[in-house]
C-alpha cells in the first residue's frame, strides 16, 4: 500500500486498515464510496454498519438544531429491500408518501400524519376524545350536508343537553308527535299531586292533589268531581241516559250573571219525521207547560189517572167527586144523538143539582113522571102526552106508555071493537087517560088489566057510550084506580 502526504486534502489509495479510533475533527469524508467487504473488520451486517460487535454509534450532541422543511429536508435510512447494503437518503414527505398504507407503532413521542384514511387506522384503535377539535357545551357531532362530522348546537323542544349529560326539554314540545312506551308509569307534576297515572292495566287516570279525578276504561269514563261543560251544545250519543241526581235544572244562575226568562224552557223530542216532533216548554216565563205535537196530549196508561197534589181528578171513568162541573160548561146541544117522547124510557137518567146537599145527583125518567104527576097542574107541566091507538087491530098494548091515548082516525071512528091492555113497566102514579071513539056504541072499547093487575078490582073495564072517557092512576099493589 502506498501513502502519499501531501499539503492540503490527504488522499488515500489502497486499503486502510483501522486500528483504535478514528477521531475526526472538523473533517469531512465526501464524493467518495467506502466499500465494506472484509467482515473482519468494519462490516455490513445487515441493517447498517457495525463493528465487530454489530454497533453502530452516531453521536448528535454536537449537531445544530434547526427548523427542518418537510418538503426539502432528508434523513438517511438503510436500503435492504430494494438496495441491500446501502444506505439511501430521502425527504420526510418521501417518507411520509413511502408509509401511506402501513401501520405506524411508536413507543414514545406522537406521530402527526396528515390524510390518514380510514382503511388506513385499525378496527381496534382507541383515539382519545381529547385529541379532536373542541366541541362547545351542549352541542354533540353530527354529520353535515358534506357528510362530513361537524359539531352541532341543539333545536326544536330539546333546549340543552349539560356537560354531565342531562337533557333540558323546551317549556313548549312542539315536534314531538308520540310518547308510547310499555313501561311508563305516569306524567305529570309529582305522583301524589298532578298526575297522568297509567299503572292500572287497560286504565288511565288524571290524579289532582293524589286522587283519581278521571278514570278512563275501554268501557267506560267515570268523573269524580262536578262537571262544567261550556259552550253552545253539547252533544250526547248513547241509547240510555242515566241520571242518579233526583232534579234536573234548566236555564242555572251558576255565578253572578243575571236571572233570564225560562220561557220556553223545557223539553224537546225529535221524531222519525219533522211532524212527529214534541215537546213539553214553558208557554211563557214562570207560566204553565204545553205539549206540542202532531197528537198533543197526555197518554195515560190503563189504571192510571190524572192527580192534584196527590189526589185523583180524573181517571178512565170517572170524574172525583170533589169536582164542581158548572152547567154552562156542559155542552149538551154538541151530543151525539137526542132523545123525544117517543124514545125516553123511565131507566134513562137525568143529573140534578141536588140543593139541599150542594152536588149533582141521578134521577130516572120514570122517577120524574112520578114526581110531576104529584103535586103539580097540568097547566105547569104543558099537558100530558098524547098517544094514539090504532082501530084495525082488535088488541093492542099501551106498553107502559102514560098519557093520553085517543083514536088515530081522522072522524075518530074505530073499523072495530079494540081492545087496549095496560102492559108494559109502571111506576106509582102513572096516569092513563081513555078516550074511546065517536062510535064506541057500535065498536066497544075494552082496557084490559095485564097479568094480576086489577081496575078497582075489575079485570077489564068497558066504554059503551060513543066519545066515552076514563083516567086510570096506577097505585100501590100493582093496580089501576078510576078518577
Amino acid at each position: 500500500m502506498a501513502y502519499k502526504f501531501q499539503l492540503g486534502a490527504a488522499r488515500l489509495s489502497g486499503s486502510v486498515t483501522q486500528e483504535g479510533n478514528i477521531t475526526a475533527e472538523s473533517s469531512q469524508v465526501s464524493a467518495s464510496t467506502i466499500a465494506l467487504s472484509d467482515a473482519g473488520g468494519i462490516v455490513e451486517t445487515g441493517g447498517g454498519l457495525a463493528n465487530a460487535d454489530g454497533k453502530l454509534e452516531l453521536s448528535m450532541d454536537q449537531m445544530d438544531s434547526v427548523a427542518f422543511d418537510v418538503a426539502q429536508d432528508k434523513i438517511f435510512f438503510s436500503a435492504v429491500g430494494n438496495a441491500g447494503g446501502n444506505i439511501r437518503s430521502g425527504s420526510l414527505a418521501d417518507l411520509a408518501t413511502g408509509m401511506a398504507g402501513t401501520a405506524l407503532n411508536a413507543s414514545s413521542g406522537q406521530i402527526n400524519v396528515a390524510n390518514v384514511a380510514n382503511a388506513q387506522i385499525d378496527n381496534n384503535a382507541a383515539i382519545s376524545l381529547t385529541k379532536l377539535a373542541t366541541v362547545a357545551g351542549g352541542s354533540f357531532i353530527l354529520g353535515n350536508a358534506a357528510n362530513q362530522a361537524a359539531a352541532q348546537t341543539l333545536s326544536g323542544d330539546v333546549s340543552s343537553v349539560s356537560n354531565g349529560g342531562v337533557v333540558t326539554l323546551a317549556a313548549a314540545q312542539t315536534n314531538i308527535t308520540s310518547i308510547i312506551n310499555s313501561g311508563i308509569q305516569a306524567i305529570g307534576t309529582a305522583a301524589d299531586q298532578e298526575a297522568i297515572d297509567f299503572t292500572t292495566s287497560n286504565e288511565v287516570s288524571i290524579n289532582v292533589n293524589g286522587t283519581s279525578m278521571l278514570t278512563v276504561t275501554s268501557t267506560a269514563v267515570e268523573i269524580a268531581g262536578n262537571l262544567t261543560v261550556e259552550g253552545t251544545t253539547t252533544t250526547i250519543e248513547s241509547n240510555t241516559l242515566l241520571v242518579k241526581d233526583k232534579t234536573i235544572e234548566l236555564n242555572v244562575i251558576t255565578g253572578s250573571e243575571a236571572r233570564t226568562s225560562n220561557s220556553g224552557a223545557g223539553l224537546y223530542l225529535s221524531g222519525s219525521t219533522a211532524a212527529n216532533d214534541c215537546s213539553l216548554l214553558l208557554t211563557a216565563d214562570g207560566g204553565r207547560f204545553k205539549a206540542s205535537g202532531s197528537s198533543a196530549g197526555f197518554d195515560v196508561q190503563t189504571g192510571g189517572d190524572y192527580r192534584i197534589n196527590g189526589v185523583s181528578i180524573l181517571s178512565a171513568t170517572a170524574l172525583a167527586s170533589s169536582v164542581i162541573v158548572d152547567g154552562d160548561s156542559l155542552d149538551i146541544a154538541g151530543c151525539a144523538s137526542t132523545l123525544d117522547s117517543s124514545t125516553i124510557a123511565d131507566a134513562d137518567l137525568f143529573i140534578v143539582d141536588d140543593n139541599a146537599a150542594s152536588d149533582p145527583k141521578k134521577i130516572t125518567a120514570g122517577n120524574l113522571k112520578t114526581f110531576f104527576q104529584s103535586g103539580v097542574t097540568a097547566t105547569s107541566t104543558n099537558g100530558f102526552a098524547l098517544n094514539t091507538y090504532g082501530t084495525g087491530s082488535a088488541a093492542q098494548s099501551l106498553g107502559g106508555n102514560s098519557g093520553v091515548w085517543i083514536v088515530n082516525t081522522a072522524n075518530a071512528e074505530a073499523g072495530n071493537a079494540v081492545t087496549l091492555h095496560l102492559s108494559g113497566t109502571w111506576s106509582n102514579g102513572n096516569v092513563v087517560i081513555v078516550k074511546a071513539p065517536a062510535n064506541a056504541d057500535s065498536n066497544n072499547l075494552t082496557i084490559a088489566a095485564s097479568g094480576s093487575q086489577l081496575i078497582d078490582g075489575h079485570s077489564t073495564l068497558t066504554l059503551e057510550s060513543s066519545h066515552a072517557a076514563v083516567s086510570l092512576v096506577y097505585g100501590d099493589n100493582d093496580n089501576w084506580f078510576i078518577f
